[in-house]
């Protein structure tokens, strides 16, 4: 009878085999992408600057900006949105510094990046607002933030969600398909999310 170890051997080998293929395999993958990435980047470096005069802005709703609230914490919430009404805004988000660097080029990325957070701080302070008005009872005027911020394309889940849950409500179940057919369309890590909580707030 062939004794045990060498009869285990040959298989040992054939694994050690197989895993030296795959970790070569996945270094040959992981310097194809940095090589790539490093290609993108060196051809991004090299874009000229292009107008970006003609790009579709993001203008805040005069009609929320109007809105005045006896709730201190609303008040201070309005004055932060009103802040951002003259500042350049623009969603961009899911999109990496090098796409844009080869879209609007290399001397645009600073101000490319101050419209991205511009729209960040304008997404955070309309769902605060939305959240704030909804928990104190102010619906209508939730709802109108709420439904500003999914317009622009936020990808905060709680909006979605607080909007849905207003809809669900006042009886409007209908318009959460619309919740999720925008959701659907977001350049986001957080599409995914913002879908099945509005499907699970359906089926409860």
């Amino acid at each position: 009878m062939p004794h045990l170890p060498n009869m285990i051997l040959p298989y040992i080998l054939i694994i050690f085999g197989i895993v030296g293929l795959l970790r070569a395999r996945s270094a040959r993958l992981d310097k194809k992408k940095r090589d790539d990435f490093f290609n993108k980047e060196s051809e991004a470096n090299s874009v000229k600057k292009t107008d970006l005069s003609t790009l579709n802005y993001i203008k805040i709703d005069e009609s929320l900006l109007d809105l005045t609230s006896d709730d201190p914490a609303v008040s201070e919430l309005l004055l932060k949105l009103r802040e951002l009404k003259d500042e350049k805004i623009l969603n961009l988000t899911g999109i990496s510094n090098t796409d844009l660097k080869l879209k609007y080029g290399t001397a645009n990325i600073t101000s490319l990046s101050a419209c991205d957070d511009n729209f960040t701080s304008l997404c955070k302070i309309l769902n605060s607002l939305g959240k704030t008005c909804f928990d104190s009872g102010d619906i209508a005027t939730s709802k109108k933030f709420l439904e500003y911020a999914v317009g622009i394309h936020t990808d905060i889940t709680e909006s979605y969600v607080t909007l849905a849950t207003i809809y669900l409500n006042n009886n409007e179940s209908s318009k959460i398909d619309d919740l999720k057919n925008i959701a659907s369309s977001l350049n986001s890590l957080s599409k995914q999310t913002i879908i099945l909580k509005l499907s699970d707030l359906v089926h409860t």
